[in-house]
């Protein structure tokens, strides 16, 4: 279930360039800020799988690229997860404040020259880390949400459903997936879509998510709030669609700044669980700054 790729110009859209530390929350930045759309971290805080990490061709210093946007600078110029980036235009990147203090300076629109080490296939305990370049044109924040902002008008009712346009659709995995909804009259409001896919049914009467060390929050299902399924092609998917009220809405925030969020999900007879990546916590983020600044 897929929204339409039909941009509403009313989405001037903040979004953020992210680059933390090991343990920092998300930042949203001004909505010019240089974007090329990548979340990194140092590597002196960054771990390795045991094969990774022991590589003498591993570089002193450099960010660590942890999550991709899709469609953004850094995925359109070949950067990878994983990749360690060095220099910015022969400027180094050490740390965080360099990369952004070096960004600041660059010209928006331009081509930068970023180089990086990528971490080469490995042959039993051998690989290595070999020096690589690209070229990408950061963007801003601003722009790269607008594009990535799609919606659908619903002639129907009026409303119109707005969406990251790099969600998954039902059957494509396992997450958390708002969406905003702004009514004929103007009301904005959020909705989020709790979904499972997989090969097998699982009849799910509950959905819980666990943040850190938070309560955990639960979605029953009820007369309300019912599971959905539907399959195709030899997947299923069940999902729950729930109203975002101030609840809710704190639930994504503190997933989104989360060290570990967890999504359960409990059926009939057996329980599962999945833990929610960096992509999931982006594509919330993107969806709850579009619906903050549609609201203001």
């Amino acid at each position: 279930m897929r929204l339409a790729h039909l941009f509403v110009p009313i989405l001037l859209v903040t979004s953020v360039l992210t680059v933390t530390g090991s343990h920092a929350a998300e930042d949203m930045l001004a909505l010019d800020t240089p974007f090329i759309g990548a979340k990194v971290e140092p590597l002196a805080d960054a771990v390795f799988e045991a094969k990774e990490r022991t590589k003498e061709s591993l570089p002193k210093f450099g960010l660590v690229v942890r999550c991709i946007d899709a469609g953004g600078p850094a995925a359109v110029g070949g950067l990878k997860k994983l990749d360690i980036l060095n220099s910015i235009n022969s400027k180094p990147v050490k740390s965080i404040d360099e990369l952004r203090a070096v960004m600041d300076k660059l010209p928006k629109g331009t081509p930068w020259t970023i180089v990086y080490h990528r971490l080469s296939s490995p042959k039993g305990d051998v690989a290595t880390w070999k020096r690589e370049t690209a070229t990408l044109t950061a963007t801003t924040a601003r722009q790269y949400l607008a594009e990535s902002m799609k919606s659908t008008h619903d002639e129907a009712s009026g409303a119109t459903f707005i969406e990251y346009s790099h969600s998954p659709e039902l059957g494509e995995g396992t997450t958390v997936v708002p969406y905003i909804v702004k009514a004929k009259d103007g009301t904005v409001a959020m909705r989020m879509r709790i979904q499972y896919s997989a090969r097998d049914w699982m009849f799910i009467q509950k959905f819980v998510i666990k943040v850190d060390r938070d309560d955990s929050d639960y979605f029953d299902a009820n007369d309300e709030h019912k599971v959905e399924r539907g399959h195709a092609a030899g997947m299923i998917w069940e999902w729950m669609d729930y109203p975002v009220t101030s609840g809710p809405t704190d639930l994504l925030r503190r997933i989104v700044k989360s060290k570990k969020a967890v999504l359960r999900y409990e059926g009939k007879q057996t329980k599962q669980e999945r833990e929610l990546d960096d992509d999931d916590r982006r594509r919330i983020m993107f969806v709850l700054m579009a619906r903050d600044l549609i609201k203001a």
